[in-house]
């Protein structure tokens, strides 16, 4: 009888209005209250993102508490090798802490090194000397060794612009010595093959920078000229000379530039396709094989995408693919030392976490701590290890 009743009362209420206009009402209703239902949801989650991703602090990750680092990366899972620099010594290991191994130790201090591009080789520059390492041989081969000079006769020396050539045969470098009363740059390349060296005799303004081409037949170096002429169409004048170091077509040892191409260019960028038009390929991948800590930047963003980076509050957060920020933990900042033990710090003094890139693969982060060294992260899981347990700012692998 109720079910008799209720439609009942449905046709009467059928009769009195219009069929479509209460489907339309009710298609208004409902479409309003599922509005309603998404504006609140749209709070609660904006509200949610908010306090779990930027309001919320995350972990406290300061030099006397190390709850959440682990002693080890054995959790690692990932076979990569990378190098770094203890002092006079150039060490390997894999970063899941395993097969550590002393690869080279120098007379003094080593200021960098770098890898050849096929990453056979490793190039270690010290103050006096240049000397590769070969992977396969694990031999070293002594490209140049300065003797230190006297001090009391004020000569300085300094070893600089080392370029690896693309084939991984040859390499360039610059040896300046100074004193108060004169100076000399030299610039020779020296062949690992056939254990040459060839000097470069530079004209009286000095080179700034050199490139080799693609064929490892050539070196490069340009001059921008500025235009002061209103009427000149670019404002620079680029000078483009090459160097040829092809043993087999030339007897002489020395080598003179010679001017190829004079390009007029808008800006003061290496003109790439006026190069190439001109049949000159240059090689412009050496830069990201030199490892020193003046070449080591933070790299940001991995290869998938993924972001990392430090606010403004010195927290460390991740950003997968894009979308949400996630704040980690923070970073410590070193005390600075004042007159005053009393005088307000304000946020202190430099991050003890200065470097910060993607290991290949873009699943782990190597970050370079202050005092404890390298440490690996996985912002996925959180999950962070110390790596070496001692501080080392030299740190480099090889990506093909």
């Amino acid at each position: 009888f109720f079910i008799a009743g209720v439609f009942f009362i449905s046709l009467l209420k059928l009769q009195e209005r219009p069929f479509k206009e209460d489907i339309r009402s009710s298609f208004i209703n409902i479409m309003f209250l599922v509005a309603a239902i998404g504006e609140v949801g749209l709070i609660l989650g904006t509200g949610f993102i908010y306090w779990n991703n930027y309001n919320n602090k995350g972990i406290n990750f300061y030099i006397n508490g190390f709850d959440d680092l682990k002693p080890t990366t054995q959790w690692v899972k990932q076979d990569l090798t990378i190098y770094f620099v203890e002092g006079k010594e150039l060490f390997s290991i894999k970063i899941n802490g395993e097969n550590k191994q002393k690869i080279f130790t120098a007379a003094e201090d080593i200021k960098e090194f770098s890898f050849s591009p096929d990453g056979q080789r490793i190039l270690i520059v010290t103050k006096h000397g240049i000397y590769v390492w070969d992977k396969n041989s694990h031999g070293i081969i002594v490209v140049d060794e300065i003797k230190k000079t006297d001090k009391r006769s004020n000569i300085h020396i300094a070893i600089s612009g080392i370029r690896w050539a693309p084939n991984s045969h040859k390499l360039c470098y610059e040896l300046a010595k100074w004193s108060n009363y004169s100076s000399q740059n030299y610039i020779y390349v020296y062949n690992l093959e056939t254990k040459k060296r060839t000097v470069i005799q530079t004209p009286s303004r000095q080179i700034s920078f050199l490139y080799w081409d693609i064929q490892s037949e050539n070196l490069y170096y340009i001059q921008h000229d500025v235009k002061n002429n209103e009427n000149y169409a670019y404002p620079y004048e680029v000078k483009v000379y090459r160097i040829s170091v092809i043993e087999e077509t030339e007897n002489s040892s020395i080598r003179h530039p010679e001017l190829v191409a004079v390009i007029p260019y808008a800006n003061k960028n290496i003109p790439i396709d006026n190069l190439k038009i001109r049949g000159i390929n240059l090689y412009l991948e050496g830069d990201r094989l030199i490892f020193s800590p003046s070449h080591q930047k933070d790299i940001l963003v991995s290869e998938k995408g993924s972001q990392i980076g430090i606010d403004k509050k010195d927290y460390l957060y991740f950003v997968k693919n894009k979308w949400f920020r996630k704040r980690l933990f923070k970073v410590s900042r070193l005390p600075v030392i004042k007159r005053n033990a009393f005088q307000h710090q304000y946020k202190g003094g430099t991050l003890t976490i200065q470097k910060m890139r993607w290991l290949p693969g873009g699943r782990y982060i190597i970050m370079e701590h202050r005092y404890l060294g390298p440490i690996i992260l996985e912002p996925m899981t959180g999950k962070m290890g110390s790596l070496l347990g001692v501080a080392s700012h030299n740190i480099g692998w090889y990506k093909e």
